[in-house]
């Protein structure tokens, strides 16, 4: 019996949420003879998938136009792993911090980081010394910005393919940002589900059952196995569904043998970090073929 799929078609369909830290569950359907529906739900990684967690957890802003940022990481890779370096390019989207003054936290072992402005909200953030594990403000940033700036709110965002935090056995570790909205003039807003920034209190779940799927659309690429013989049938990838609104994802598996066994399973791969998580297997069988006929009663043909 051949267990291969020759041809794959994908839908997409709105169903039932699942929400974060559950795994991909996956079910399979038979259709016809030779079609067989798969359909998984949307995949949100918890946090604790990832070595690290960044995000910022205060802004003071005097109004003035001077402004202090603490960033906060959560880093749990192991006492024999630290972090030897990194390079975070950020954006504040419009706010140029004109001037800036770096202060270590108390996970950074050495001197404060090294602040690169850039343009149009752009700036970095790097250092060669280690972040130790824990969990608490691993930098400052004390900053001037153009006070003609009129009040409005700004995201601030982590380019996470450009940026990069290097562990002790020489690869990028897992890195998580959590964006947050700056109030210019004021400090962080409180997050919020329809105004359009995925902020670090909300989820795809929260967000998507608010009516806002898009909101915190996650970066994750799925991929479609046989169980038989772990041969990748096909790929759903984050940029082929990244204008959709979709709480759940689905093929269709067609042009198979009549009354056979198919087994399947799906691997979801976040982006940038490439943490993962494997699905449940899920089998079905095709039907038997449905075939016309008459009886010629009377020998005509």
């Amino acid at each position: 019996m051949k267990l291969y799929l020759t041809s794959l078609i994908v839908i997409f369909s709105i169903t039932s949420l699942i929400g974060q830290d559950t795994p991909v569950n996956l079910e399979a359907e038979t259709i016809d003879n030779q079609s067989i529906s798969l359909n998984w739900n949307v995949w949100d990684p918890a946090d604790t998938y990832f070595d690290a967690v960044l995000t910022i957890s205060e802004i003071e802003d005097n109004g003035n136009g001077t402004v202090t940022i603490d960033f906060y990481m959560n880093n749990s890779l192991s006492n024999s792993q630290t972090i030897t370096s990194f390079n975070l390019n950020f954006n504040s989207h419009d706010v140029d911090i004109l001037e800036a003054w770096m202060s270590a936290g108390p996970l950074i072992t050495g001197l404060a980081p090294i602040h690169t402005p850039g343009d149009g909200g752009e700036f970095s953030i790097s250092s060669l010394d280690e972040i130790g594990t824990g969990e608490d403000v691993v930098f400052s940033l004390i900053g001037v910005y153009n006070t003609d700036t009129p009040n409005f709110e700004s995201d601030i965002t982590l380019d996470l393919e450009s940026s990069s935090m290097v562990g002790s056995n020489g690869q990028n570790i897992a890195l998580r940002w959590k964006n947050v909205t700056w109030e210019v003039g004021e400090g962080i807003l409180p997050d919020e589900c329809g105004d359009g920034f995925c902020t670090k209190n909300e989820t795809y779940l929260e967000c998507a059952n608010e009516g806002f799927p898009d909101e915190c659309k996650i970066p994750v690429d799925y991929s479609v196995f046989n169980a038989a013989n772990d041969n990748l049938i096909g790929t759903v990838l984050y940029s082929d569904y990244s204008g959709l609104n979709l709480n759940s994802f689905g093929y269709i598996d067609s042009e198979l043998t009549t009354l056979s066994d198919y087994s399947y399973y799906v691997k979801a791969v976040e982006n940038f970090t490439e943490v993962n998580e494997t699905s449940n297997i899920a089998y079905a069988t095709t039907d038997c073929e449905v075939v016309l006929w008459c009886l010629d009663n009377d020998g005509d043909g």
